[in-house]
């Protein structure tokens, strides 16, 4: 029997520790389909995965279990009694998560808030952590 025909989705809603993905399946006596991932390229049915039904047809996956600001890499799967077949890869990071204290919203007010920016971003977070070491540096007698 051929293989099921497989693409892979775009990654959206991406979290720090979540995110959706998915894809079509298209062939014969499809016995299993989702995604996979992995934080290393090419992953298979042997690592992370979800299954989302049976049959050809798009589906959505979400992908749980994640770690903040890692890069993970996402392949579509079906499997029918020929074999597992795979879309084309896709990767996505997870949101850089900082937590912040009122010293680190003062520090905000230092640099002046620039708008879209929030304490997720990693650069903003580099540079609060900039300016803590900069002010401890000048604090010393």
């Amino acid at each position: 029997m051929a293989l099921p025909i497989v693409s892979t989705s775009v990654i959206t809603s991406i979290t720090t520790t979540t995110a959706t993905g998915g894809g079509s399946a298209t062939g014969t006596s499809i016995t299993a389909r989702g995604v996979v991932w992995n934080t290393s390229p090419t992953p298979t049915i042997a690592n992370n995965k979800t299954t989302n039904g049976t049959g050809a047809g798009a589906f959505v996956s979400s992908l749980t279990g994640l770690e903040a600001n890692n890069t993970y890499y996402v392949r579509a799967y079906a499997t029918n009694s020929g074999g597992t077949a795979y879309g084309s890869q896709v990767s996505f990071s997870t949101v850089f998560l900082v937590e912040s204290s009122q010293d680190d919203l003062d520090l905000w007010a230092k640099i002046g808030y620039i708008a879209g920016l929030t304490p997720t971003d990693e650069s903003v977070a580099r540079q609060l952590a900039y300016l803590k070491a900069e002010t401890v540096i000048h604090e010393q007698p």
